[in-house]
């Protein structure tokens, strides 16, 4: 009598004996699904953290381009501007006045590949991912065949326009 009642209570707990069977698999895929959701979740999260990085770096370096191109439209030769930058440290490096080479290292030397490509500019993240840009402006660094090479920090950027033969060029030195 006392087995009967234990057997009893089972049922009366799973009154169906499949669903005591099928316990383990619903728990299984119970955890399957949120593990898979957490795991959307958290890469969603680091994707976000990345673009706003990205965004970031992307305005800083506006603000050259943004003088560089209202100097090089509108400003006599010789005009100086002031430009203050905070690049945040997701950023690798930053060139002005030239186009990568290939690999996307750091560049060996600060000596612009080709006189054409003074009007381009890109930026290298610390993940490898590279955005390229160019503009009718044209850029030099201390010298006109110098390109500017800019790395992560709080920089004080001196900009003028100056001109070399026949083009004009905004020069980019630190202050």
């Amino acid at each position: 009598m006392l087995y009967t009642r234990h057997k009893q209570q089972n049922h009366r707990f799973f009154p169906n004996s499949f669903a005591v069977m099928g316990y383990p698999v619903y728990l299984t895929v119970a955890i399957i699904v949120t593990a898979a959701v957490l795991a959307v979740f958290v890469q969603s999260a680091v994707f976000i953290s990345e673009s706003t990085d990205d965004h970031m770096i992307a305005q800083e370096l506006h603000k050259i381009v943004t003088e560089a191109q209202n100097m090089y439209e509108y400003a006599d030769e010789g005009t100086l501007v002031t430009v203050q930058l905070k690049l945040p440290d997701s950023l690798h490096f930053a060139v002005f006045g030239d186009m990568p080479k290939p690999g996307y290292g750091l560049p060996s030397d600060l000596i612009r590949s080709h006189e054409n490509l003074s009007n381009h500019y890109y930026y290298v993240l610390n993940n490898g991912e590279m955005s390229m840009f160019h503009i009718p402006a044209r850029f030099c660094g201390e010298d006109v065949n110098d390109i500017v090479l800019l790395r992560p920090g709080t920089l004080d950027l001196v900009l003028e326009l100056k001109k070399y033969g026949e083009r004009s060029y905004v020069q980019i030195t630190s202050q």
